[in-house]
């Protein structure tokens, strides 16, 4: 089917509708300690650890609206913009669980039309919900057979939220939605061929949604699922709330004291802190089956004293592979320059070197001795994991202290 037969003429949208887009993508500020918290749940997102495989509810999708065949479809420009620019950390949900979607819910979400018009793409899709097992947002990604793609991210409400503004665009009204859209045309994928990518950002039916298409020949299945998306909705109420949701704790700790009368972690926290730390934050998190986790932090000026403690809730601390104690080559930086990183080294051996995992009975006072390192603001600082037999890993990230401090922290939790 060729979807347009012609265009629209263009639309003259106010400067006020961007200033209105603009204001819905506005993301809250982290602290410091609380942006590690929110980099650590990431982490374990992406690399798939502990990652839920619950099948959220598939409730059957009515529809009233006429769907009509789309002889006009509006005209998007797509213009250039310019790079990217880093706007803020994306914190994930407290107890975020992630779920692979099925093709029955992926064809309710886009719905009809829409599921059978993108049918020459093999698509894909999961959900991330918050700790109540509340929908977040949810992805869906698709591959054609001759390098087509498309990303859209979908969030209740409001536009999902990006660490990357494109700046410019255009605003272009469809079928009453203010629609943001912009584009490029560069070679994505380094084979020599420049494909076209075309972006969106809009929110229709309560549904925020932000999309990019990339085509290698340049087609309007970008337009059309915009137009689509606009004029009839996308769908996500039968995805909206997890069936089954584990145990989910989460406390934010403002006492040291707190953390101590945690009896799961109180034997690997340090009984005291060197002076003149005087900002502590924390923070507990307990999913069932997924997460037990504490982290706690002090502050001095320039200088960090940082533990994250993971208890095998989730059967990962198999994530966590000790080094040899006996191969000083793969984590002693005193063997190295200042900058190892430019000593042509392979990219494991890098790993290790920059935040190596040593077995609690491997741990030494030399060992902290090898993990010094420099600081431009003065003193030094050390990174490595702890991994002690019960499972339980610490990642300790340490700075502005001295060796002593350091190994009178860590020898007591051995």
């Amino acid at each position: 089917m060729k979807h347009y037969s012609e265009y629209m003429d263009r639309q003259t949208v106010p400067p006020a509708l961007h200033e209105k887009l603009l204001a819905m993508e506005a993301t809250k500020q982290v602290r410091h300690w609380q942006r590690y918290v929110a980099m650590a749940a990431c982490f374990a997102v992406i690399a798939g650890l502990g990652a839920w495989r619950w099948t959220a509810s598939l409730d059957p999708v009515q529809s009233d609206v006429e769907i009509l065949e789309p002889r006009f479809l509006p005209r998007l420009a797509y213009p250039e913009t310019n790079q990217g620019e880093m706007s803020a950390d994306i914190a994930l949900p407290d107890g975020a669980i992630t779920v692979e979607l099925t093709d029955a819910q992926i064809a309710a979400i886009l719905g009809d039309p829409l599921a059978s018009e993108l049918e020459r793409y093999a698509v894909t899709g999961r959900a991330t919900y918050d700790g109540t097992g509340k929908l977040w947002q949810a992805e869906l990604r698709g591959a054609a057979d001759n390098g087509d793609s498309f990303y859209i991210e979908l969030a209740p409400g409001e536009i999902p939220p990006t660490c990357v503004v494109f700046l410019g665009g255009e605003m272009t009204e469809v079928c009453g939605v203010e629609v943001q859209d912009w584009g490029r045309r560069f070679d994505s994928n380094g084979d020599g061929v420049q494909e076209h990518h075309y972006n969106s950002a809009f929110i229709a039916h309560d549904v925020g949604i932000r999309a990019s298409f990339t085509s290698v020949d340049g087609c309007d299945d970008s337009t059309l699922f915009i137009y689509r998306a606009a004029e009839t909705g996308l769908t996500l109420s039968h995805i909206a709330q997890l069936e089954e949701v584990p145990e989910f704790r989460s406390v934010w700790l403002t006492d040291y004291s707190q953390a101590l009368n945690e009896p799961d972690f109180a034997a690997y926290l340090p009984q005291s802190v060197p002076a003149g730390f005087g900002e502590f934050g924390g923070k507990l998190v307990y999913q069932q089956g997924i997460d037990n986790h504490l982290v706690v932090y002090w502050h001095r000026g320039y200088d960090d004293l940082h533990l994250y403690i993971r208890q095998p809730e989730d059967g990962t601390s198999g994530a966590y592979t000790p080094v040899d104690i006996n191969a000083p080559e793969t984590w002693d930086r005193r063997l190295y320059s200042g900058d190892f990183w430019g000593e042509g080294l392979s990219s494991e051996l890098l790993d290790t070197l920059y935040f190596p995992t040593f077995r609690a009975e491997d741990m030494t006072r030399d060992v902290i001795d090898g993990r010094k390192m420099p600081r431009d603001t003065g003193g030094d600082s050390y990174q490595f994991h702890i991994l002690h037999p019960d499972g339980t890993a610490v990642e300790y990230s340490i700075s502005g202290l001295t060796a002593d401090e350091v190994w009178a922290i860590v020898e007591p939790t051995l």
